[in-house]
């Protein structure tokens, strides 16, 4: 049986929030006869379409016997689960900031999941099968 999980609502309301503020503002602005605002308005509504059209591309689809990743940069990955030979949690930092992103390695191919805007249940489903072999606590040693 295979399950399909696309980007969370949450995401969607969060860069809503974050990206959409500086539009909305511009728009009011706008409306009380600055002619300047209508363009930083158009050009923010842009920005926010593009961040729907961008969530809308996330995809994961979890059979049996492979996991499917799909993003608008990455385009679409296959990953059969009998060829993971490792996985790990990797930070990435860009001019927007950081981010924590599953790196799965099978077949000696690494693919980078941007877990961050599926659902918990999708996540704790993409772990349960390829999660870090990365302990978050450090292990004990042998006893002296």
């Amino acid at each position: 049986m295979s399950r399909t999980y696309r980007a969370c609502w949450s995401s969607y309301l969060i860069l809503t929030i974050c990206v959409g503020a500086l539009p909305t503002i511009a728009l009011m602005i706008a409306l009380h006869g600055d002619h300047g605002a209508p363009e930083v308005a158009a050009a923010g509504f842009a920005v926010l379409l593009f961040i729907y059209f961008w969530l809308s591309r996330f995809r994961l689809t979890i059979t049996p016997d492979n996991v499917i990743y799909s993003s608008l940069y990455t385009g679409e990955r296959t990953i059969n689960l009998a060829e993971v030979e490792g996985s790990e949690m990797i930070y990435q930092s860009g001019f927007y900031g950081g981010r924590y992103l599953l790196e799965v390695n099978a077949r000696g191919i690494k693919t980078r999941i941007n877990f961050k805007v599926f659902s918990r249940d999708a996540v704790r489903a993409l772990f349960h099968l390829v999660g870090p072999n990365q302990s978050l606590e450090p292990t004990a040693g042998p006893s002296r």
